[in-house]
């Protein structure tokens, strides 16, 4: 039988070679997933499309890299569709970076590569960062609830002033499907 070099091979000929009860664990799978030019091209194609901060890629790509060995690769039916799966990942992966935030404080971007403070304490990063990311949050809210509450005035400000048509009722009735 002939002796198969793992250090060569691409992704799916790594997943053909190896057992596939050793997928999840298997070290040659995730250097192949790392260095797999299409499997990068499809997270950067997500970000890039998400509107992501590109800096990002390599803690969303850790993200999908792990998602997938851990979790996916279990349940993957054949290697053919590994592409596909990962397509799905890195979507989703790449939309719970845009809707939480994950990388920005007001407006500034936070990646695991970012370099510590300049007095050289760690110690108080969490807390910085958690204190800002609440104040900003808190914040947008405020400003949201009171350019509401400002559009909502401003708006039946120019109703009074337009008049109201006395063949029109005041008294809304909703039309349509009934409530359940």
């Amino acid at each position: 039988m002939k002796a198969i070099d793992l250090t060569t091979l691409s992704l799916s000929s790594a997943l053909n070679n190896i057992p596939r009860d050793q997928w999840m664990t298997s070290p040659v799978v995730y250097r192949e997933m790392v260095f797999c030019r299409r499997l990068n091209g499809i997270i950067r194609h997500h970000i890039m499309k998400g509107g992501v901060d590109i800096q990002c890629f390599s803690d969303i790509s850790s993200e999908v890299y792990v998602i997938m060995q851990m979790k996916m690769l279990k349940i993957l039916d054949s290697v053919s569709s590994f592409y596909s799966v990962a397509f799905r990942v890195s979507e989703l992966v790449v939309a719970s970076y845009r809707k939480k935030d994950y990388n920005t404080v007001n407006g500034k971007n936070i990646s695991l590569d970012a370099p510590a403070l300049d007095d050289g304490d760690n110690s108080a990063m969490l807390e910085i960062l958690s204190y800002e990311i609440t104040m900003a949050d808190f914040s947008e809210d405020i400003i949201k609830r009171v350019d509401l509450s400002n559009a909502k005035t401003n708006l039946t400000n120019k109703l009074g002033l337009l008049g109201w048509p006395e063949d029109v009722p005041r008294v809304h009735k909703r039309i349509g499907r009934p409530r359940k």
